[in-house]
């Protein structure tokens, strides 16, 4: 997969609630791609290095990566999403998917190199959702 270079739009089901943070300094996040959190609570790409956990889906696009913390902060939702998984099956619904980058997933936690993002919900007409 490729990491994201433009915002892109991404079909959603079941909408779930949306939080916000700011953007990590030296970052720059895209509206419908997958997004982290650093051990300070600010976004960074999913698969950047630093992200602990995965927050969800960005919401706004901000670059802020030629500042500090700009104080500006971007909603991030939850809910269940059509992302690409690499690998998966129907043997693999209702099994966790990891974050590869901030464009899509895998069924692998790569040796743990890859962060939990959620569950695959569905595979539905080739395309697979996650709930995150």
């Amino acid at each position: 997969m490729t990491a994201l270079a433009a915002s892109v739009k991404l079909d959603e089901r079941y909408p779930g609630r949306s939080f916000a943070y700011p953007v990590a300094s030296g970052f720059h996040v895209y509206a419908g791609g997958l997004v982290g959190v650093n051990a300070a609570y600010a976004l960074q790409p999913a698969g950047s290095a630093g992200v602990v956990a995965i927050a969800g889906i960005c919401q706004t696009e901000l670059d802020n990566t030629a500042g500090a913390n700009t104080g500006q902060m971007v909603n991030v939702a939850r809910g269940t999403w059509a992302l690409p998984v690499a690998s998966a099956t129907a043997a693999s619904i209702g099994a966790p998917v990891y974050a590869v980058d901030d464009s899509g997933c895998s069924t692998s936690s790569n040796s743990g190199a890859n962060l939990p993002a959620g569950v695959l919900a569905a595979i539905e007409s080739g395309r697979a959702w996650v709930r995150i």
